[in-house]
């Protein structure tokens, strides 16, 4: 029998969503489940090797820059719009993509 009681048990950290770090800009409502950006809080800047997970709403036709990551898997998922004219040819409006960079 495994002892789950020990140092190394799983603990639940739960953060609801109106608790969370924000973002807003003239194109971009953002919500960080970790520490990002300007907002910083020790005590929860990654889950495992997962560093980033935000829920963002974009306005349509902007969009974030092109900008560099380093040793990133990235998941990404567009879920009530259409993805920005770079999108694959036959890639369903509301999809997942995945890639690596960096």
């Amino acid at each position: 029998m495994t002892d789950k009681t020990g140092p190394l048990a799983p603990t639940v950290d739960v953060r609801r969503a109106g608790d969370r770090f924000k973002t807003r800009l003239s194109w971009l409502d953002s919500k960080h489940s970790f520490s990002f950006s300007r907002h910083y809080d020790p005590l929860n800047t990654h889950h495992g090797l997962l560093l980033v997970n935000n829920d963002d709403v974009v306005r349509p036709g902007t969009g974030f820059e092109t900008h560099p990551h380093q040793d990133m898997e990235i998941v990404t998922g567009c879920f009530r719009a259409r993805w920005s004219t770079r999108t694959p040819p036959g890639m369903p409006a509301s999809s997942t993509r995945a890639w690596r960079s960096g």
